[in-house]
């Protein structure tokens, strides 16, 4: 079976797109792992490690107010995150079908 020059460039972009994710999510895994580690940070951010959890959001509508308001004021009590930092907190926090959503939107996009 012949593949169209349309599919095989749909599936040359699928490919990329996975490595880009595959890349952000090991540099979330770094933060990840930098907030259990003892080492010491350059000083121009906030050490990860010692940033309070975003809590848990699972796509519940009527609590996203109040999760919204947290996650600012985490930011907010810790002006020095970068923004790498603060996406990284915050897609840790999703879950279920909140997580789903995001996973699943073009990166362009987020």
């Amino acid at each position: 079976m012949e593949v169209s020059m349309l599919e095989k460039s749909n599936l040359n972009r699928k490919i990329e797109v996975a490595q880009i994710k595959t890349e952000y999510y090991r540099q979330i895994s770094e933060l990840n792992d930098s907030r259990t580690s003892d080492d010491s940070s350059c000083g121009r951010s906030t050490k990860i490690k010692n940033v309070p959890k975003i809590p848990i959001f699972e796509e519940k509508l009527i609590t996203f107010g109040r999760w919204l308001k947290g996650v600012k004021e985490i930011f907010e009590n810790y002006p020095k995150l970068n923004d790498f930092q603060k996406r990284a907190l915050v897609v840790e926090s999703l879950k279920g079908s909140a997580r789903y959503c995001y996973d699943t939107e073009p990166d362009d996009k987020v």
